[in-house]
């Protein structure tokens, strides 16, 4: 899913996973942190611990983003983490 090294105004379709249906690109964004951790552990309300990971571009004044893709047709959400772990 790398965009990097289209022109200007170029598009790469991105296929979803799931169905194969077109996916939209854009942003996930929250104005607190963005943590993944396994269904397994409980929820800890200050500091990432053992199997947290925290996702995403952090800033105190603009919250938290991660560029992701969404599929319309099966309601999937994919997000390529690899730049934030």
């Amino acid at each position: 899913m790398d965009l990097k090294g289209l022109e200007p105004g170029e598009r790469k379709q991105i296929v979803c996973p799931f169905c194969g249906s077109e996916m939209t690109s854009g942003k996930v964004r929250t104005t607190h942190r963005l943590r993944w951790l396994p269904a397994s552990k409980k929820q800890r309300l200050l500091a990432t611990v053992g199997d947290e990971a925290l996702l995403g571009e952090n800033s105190f004044w603009r919250g938290c983003s991660l560029d992701a893709h969404v599929c319309t047709s099966c309601k999937k959400l994919v997000a390529d983490l690899q730049a934030y772990l």
